[in-house]
């Protein structure tokens, strides 16, 4: 039985456009106008599994953060797929949002590790990019004044997440720099392999604040 999301090849849904060579954040990052989709995928052995992003709310930027990392010389250790900045249009904050993609998460170590390696890839994110911000012209498109900006990373697997409660599968982190939180998206929320941007946002403004520690 094919896993959700999961086939021998891609549907025909428009993908980032990195430009090459690679010399900054904005040649693997592209902007989404409001009521389209764009394609998150990544690639298992001879299959793909994926998401459809649509922009729903208002015009996002997303970026593949995987394919940047991988030449970034500055970037140290784990990094995640995707890259996503947008803002909330109920209160104008701007949020950027990483995300990890996977077809199936089976136990409670693989669940961690998945929690951890978002959670590096923050970190990683704070310390080298701000310059990158601070020059893009693509993220100006999304967010104009995108400093300060609320930080979060959400794990998306849309053929099934076990082992793992729901209570731990959101992981806050207070540094003395920033904050940010984790979580992973509830499968059946991934309706037809498709999630907006609202969907991503409503998994980080109702987290309580007795979780906020």
């Amino acid at each position: 039985m094919r896993l959700l999301c999961t086939r021998d090849k891609l549907p025909n849904i428009p993908r980032i456009n990195s430009t090459d060579p690679i010399k900054n954040l904005d040649n693997c990052c592209q902007l989404v106008e409001i009521e389209t989709e764009i394609l998150l995928f990544e690639k298992v052995e001879k299959s793909y599994y994926w998401v459809k992003l649509e922009a729903d709310e208002i015009q996002l930027v997303v970026c593949n953060l995987e394919k940047y990392a991988n030449q970034a010389s500055s970037w140290k250790g784990r990094r995640c797929d995707y890259l996503v900045m947008g803002m909330n249009v109920e209160d104008g904050d701007c949020y950027l949002i990483i995300i990890e993609l996977r077809h199936l998460i089976v136990n409670e170590d693989q669940a961690i590790d998945k929690l951890d390696q978002v959670e590096k890839t923050i970190q990683n994110i704070i310390s080298i990019l701000p310059q990158q911000f601070f020059h893009s012209s693509c993220f100006d498109q999304a967010c104009p004044q995108p400093q300060p900006y609320k930080i979060a990373g959400i794990i998306i697997a849309p053929a099934g997440i076990k082992g793992i409660s729901r209570e731990d599968r959101t992981r806050v982190i207070n540094h003395e720099n920033y904050q940010a939180i984790i979580t992973m998206m509830p499968p059946e929320q991934v309706k037809d392999c498709k999630i907006t941007w609202h969907d991503l946002l409503q998994q980080f403004v109702f987290v309580s604040p007795s979780r906020r520690r």
